[in-house]
């Protein structure tokens, strides 16, 4: 089969919709979705040294088959995968279902010859099927190891996991909350659609509290002011963990005000 090579500046429709086709599949993680990735397209494109680059393959119908979100610095040129930021997971190439692994290597390998010299890849799995297509063709410069914490579908079976030590914690912090007469509320949602405006609202909050006291107490106030904004408004994560569709977020409130919450992707 022929395949065509494409690169886009920008995120168009035709783009998005073939995204989104891919991404309902198992091998495509949540920091992959297209309503996570461009977010972190908007931070690259208008806040860092990097410009966007989207590079696709379509097949004989001018079928979209294969999309690999990277990015190019303005002045070294060096090219790497656009989800290489912080506060980003696993990223990887997407592939059409109707693709063969005899199809993939060889958008991968066009892939490859298009772009014409060195790039990386980086933030991508070493079990990934795009470096196994690779691996005759590439040399692998570092890498590092990543923990994956598998949790069982229901809370009695996950505390039965815990060290004994880790057990004893918890009952503290509930005997603590009880003997000091406190009320606490955990606030659970998956999907963004789902959580109240109330919750993301104090959720930032605290995380931009924490931010500002943790990482800015020694900079000038004009740097504390660009430290603040950048976090409010810049930070991708900022956005896209409220209005993806596969966000979780579980909000502890202690008599009714938000004292600690974790949010991600599924």
């Amino acid at each position: 089969m022929d395949f065509f090579i494409h690169k886009s500046w920008r995120l168009n429709n035709r783009i998005k919709a073939a995204w989104k086709n891919m991404e309902n599949t198992d091998d495509v993680t949540p920091y992959l979705y297209f309503d996570f990735m461009k977010y972190v397209y908007r931070q690259t494109l208008f806040f860092s040294l990097w410009h966007p680059c989207i590079y696709y393959i379509t097949d004989e119908q001018d079928n979209i088959v294969f999309i690999a979100p990277m990015k190019r610095h303005f002045f070294s040129g060096t090219i790497d995968t656009l989800g290489n930021i912080s506060y980003c997971d696993i990223t990887d190439f997407l592939y059409s279902p109707s693709l063969n692994r005899e199809h993939r290597e060889q958008c991968v390998l066009l892939l490859k010859k298009h772009i014409g010299k060195s790039f990386k890849l980086s933030r991508i799995n070493e079990k990934s099927q795009t470096l196994s297509y690779l691996q005759n063709s590439i040399n692998i410069i570092d890498k590092c190891d990543c923990v994956n914490i598998m949790l069982n579908t229901d809370y009695d079976s996950h505390i039965d996991t815990l060290t004994k030590s880790v057990r004893q914690n918890i009952r503290t912090a509930y005997n603590r909350l009880r003997k000091d007469g406190k009320k606490y509320d955990l606030k659970f949602y998956i999907g963004a659609e789902n959580m109240p405006e109330t919750v993301a609202k104090d959720t930032k909050q605290l995380y931009i509290d924490r931010q500002m006291k943790n990482y800015s107490q020694e900079l000038s106030l004009l740097r504390k002011i660009k430290h603040r904004l950048a976090i409010q408004y810049i930070r991708h994560d900022n956005f896209s963990l409220y209005r993806n569709r596969d966000s979780v977020n579980a909000s502890l409130y202690i008599d009714g005000k938000i004292a600690a919450f974790w949010g991600g992707g599924l």
